[in-house]
């Protein structure tokens, strides 16, 4: 898997960014796990049946670095972006699609990925619905819209079509680590 520049900063900061992946719904005592880099990214374990999509958008593994600047044009605060992406306003998130589950995973600059979301998703021509399960957010259904070019897998979430128990408020952080263009790594 091509490895995209990341700096993440303190490791509290992965393990926040990982836990506000998990915990979009609000759950107490969130665990995550570790995973140590390999060269290749294993595929998910949730399953869906291969009809659950009704347009296709290509298997494989995504890549993006978000920015403080891209966050700061969406309306973030410095505060929530230092939050979820440390001091440096970096941070490295990968997407993994296998024919109807997903995994999220957060990387820190030393190359440590650590799990966030998990679940299901269906696809439109337009819509992308993710379902997570597990814990943290089982049952909570995002809603984006979505493109594909061949090379790049744009994310937009869709707040008036996505459901979360925490509100408006949560949604916002969902957008911060989810709501990216996506590279095509692998």
């Amino acid at each position: 898997m091509q490895r995209l520049d990341c700096t993440i900063g303190r490791g509290a900061v992965l393990s926040a960014a990982a836990a506000l992946l998990l915990s979009a719904c609000g759950s107490s005592g969130i665990s995550t796990s570790t995973i140590t880099p390999s060269p290749e990214t294993s595929a998910p374990s949730a399953s869906a049946s291969p009809a659950a999509a009704s347009f296709s958008i290509p298997n494989g593994t995504y890549a993006t670095t978000a920015t403080r600047q891209e966050a700061l044009a969406k309306g973030f605060s410095n505060k929530e972006i230092d939050k979820y992406y440390g001091r440096d306003g970096r941070a490295q998130y990968i997407l993994v699609l296998d024919d109807g589950a997903f995994l999220q995973f957060v990387v820190s600059d030393d190359g440590v990925k650590e799990q966030g979301a998990q679940g299901t998703y269906t696809a439109t021509k337009t819509a992308w619905v993710a379902t997570e399960v597990g814990e943290g957010c089982s049952g909570c259904v995002e809603t984006y819209r979505w493109s594909f070019d061949g090379k790049v897998l744009s994310l937009k979430l869709m707040p008036g079509l996505s459901q979360d128990s925490l509100g408006a408020a949560d949604l916002r952080g969902v957008r911060l680590v989810s709501e990216h263009d996506y590279k095509k790594v692998g």
